[in-house]
């Protein structure tokens, strides 16, 4: 490890031996990882299958009612004439989506449709009604939520954003939580698009105080700042790869969405200044604040709910990624959620042998080229919220070796998590 990575041991102090082993079996045990699940709501009315290979309607895959019509720089046909129509083809878009006469046909006879008169206020509450949230961290229901909330993105009048209770990872518990979760989603109408996310909190449970300070917390004394420095600067040497393992474009063009709601965390470097000041530099960008005016709360990871004491240490744990595309996969999603937490094991391990030296200029500046051809597209709010990915073809070995070399570093922090190395 020493010869593969650059560490600085003069500016914070590194962890010793014991205190490694202290907070490695301390984070083992007491960090918890909650999930923020964004889906759109009625903008697709009809099948709930939305033409897929297993839809029992033989009426769905007769012909395509798009192809003459799809655009050509993303077709895979480059001859419209000659398309196959299939529902193989990324195009592909079944009659029955528009289908004006779903009652002789039998269609809302179907367990699957969902019929043009069903508002999205209307799905979301029986969505809510299903899930049962317990709105208070003091209590977790049968599938762990906490809310269900809207969120002004979505299609559907704020289509349905569905928040977790942070809990201990354990692969087979989330993924069948998570799992009975989008089942009743999709029974209800959610659907993806680009505007749908995944976000990720990291943290230590605690329990804040009317005023926002903490009355309770499970942290035995404060988190050496170097393990949280560390932690982002593992985020800052991978930032491509995170965002690559966790995007769900459907093309080569746009293979994620935008940038808008997960700015880069390239630029801020903790290494001479230390991580509050990291905070407040992220919060001092107005680009960075949510809708609730909530500073640097748009970051592609950002430490808006984390706290520290005077000597720069953490006392309060809780760190929110952004970096994940909406998924309908429970198995893709927990394995992203593992991905997180062991981060956060490595940067404990790493953190004996001082504070990760990231990359020199050149490399630096290689990766910000990388990461501004698959992650841009900040300004408007237009319809369109894809990223611009039509230039990074030239990049993705390099990005494929990266991921591969961040998922190897990772293992042993998830192996006891299977399948999650597997799946990422």
């Amino acid at each position: 490890m020493k010869n593969k990575w650059n560490f600085l041991k003069n500016i914070f102090t590194p962890l010793t031996p014991n205190e490694a082993e202290f907070w490695r079996n301390e984070f083992r045990s007491i960090l918890k990882v909650g999930v923020e699940l964004e889906f759109n709501l009625s903008k697709r009315v009809g099948c709930l299958y939305d033409g897929i290979m297993n839809c029992p309607c033989p009426e769905s895959f007769k012909d395509c009612k798009g192809y003459k019509t799809c655009i050509s720089n993303t077709c895979m046909v480059e001859d419209k004439t000659e398309c196959e129509k299939s529902p193989d083809c990324p195009e592909f878009i079944p009659r029955c989506w528009e289908c004006a006469r779903p009652k002789e046909r039998g269609c809302i006879n179907c367990l699957e449709w969902i019929g043009k008169h069903v508002e999205s206020s209307v799905l979301r509450e029986v969505i809510t009604t299903s899930l049962k949230p317990s709105r208070t961290l003091t209590k977790v229901n049968e599938l762990g939520v906490f809310d269900v909330k809207t969120d002004g993105s979505l299609f559907g009048d704020g289509g349905v954003e569905i928040l977790t209770i942070g809990r201990r990872m354990h692969f087979n518990a989330m993924y069948e939580s998570i799992s009975k979760i989008i089942r009743i989603v999709r029974k209800n109408g959610g659907w993806l698009n680009e505007r749908c996310s995944t976000h990720m909190h990291l943290l230590a449970s605690y329990l804040p105080g009317g005023d926002g300070t903490t009355l309770v917390s499970e942290l035995e004394r404060p988190i050496p700042q170097i393990i949280l420095i560390n932690f982002h600067q593992l985020v800052r040497r991978y930032h491509v790869a995170l965002a690559w393992i966790t995007s769900c474009g459907a093309h080569k063009n746009t293979l994620t969405r935008w940038g808008k709601f997960r700015l880069p965390v390239m630029q801020f470097s903790p290494l001479s200044v230390g991580m509050p000041v990291i905070k407040q530099n992220m919060e001092s960008n107005p680009a960075g604040n949510d809708l609730n005016g909530r500073q640097g709360k748009y970051y592609f990871i950002n430490y808006f709910f984390t706290e520290f004491n005077k000597s720069g240490d953490v006392s309060r744990l809780h760190i929110e990624s952004r970096w994940a595309d909406g998924c309908f996969s429970p198995a893709v999603i927990t394995a992203w959620a593992c991905l997180l937490y062991a981060l956060m094991l490595k940067a404990v391990d790493l953190s004996v042998y001082g504070a990760i030296f990231v990359c020199d200029k050149k490399a630096f500046a290689e990766k910000k080229r990388m990461l501004d051809s698959l992650v841009n597209g900040i300004s408007g709010y237009g319809s369109n919220r894809d990223s611009d990915t039509s230039g990074f073809e030239k990049y993705i070995p390099a990005v494929i070796e990266e991921t591969r070399d961040l998922v190897g570093l990772v293992k042993n922090g998830i192996t006891d998590m299977y399948p999650a190395y597997d799946i990422l």
